[in-house]
């Protein structure tokens, strides 16, 4: 059995590399799975931008939030009307 190939997985011998991709699709999808989507707390798949940024210069964003907003609401046009003459 020279030119069998094993899976990388359990090490079972198959025959050909067509083989051994149909063996760990059905056998080993899970781990597959696994290995090819990074978890919530990998934080080397989240950040990646860390790796990039190194000695590069803070960034402040200054605070765009109003100061004050006032959310009316009208339960008609002749109401929007009136506030439109008193405000303006």
């Amino acid at each position: 059995m020279a030119d069998n190939h094993l899976c990388p997985y359990c090490k079972k011998e198959l025959p050909s590399e067509k083989d051994i991709a149909l063996h760990v699709e059905l056998e080993h999808k899970n781990e597959v799975q696994k290995q090819a989507m990074p978890t919530l707390f990998d934080k080397q798949e989240y950040e990646p931008w860390k790796q990039e940024w190194k000695d590069m210069p803070e960034y402040e964003q200054k605070d765009l939030m109003p100061f004050r907003r006032i959310i009316v609401n009208f339960t008609c046009q002749e109401d929007v009307n009136k506030f439109a003459e008193v405000m303006f």
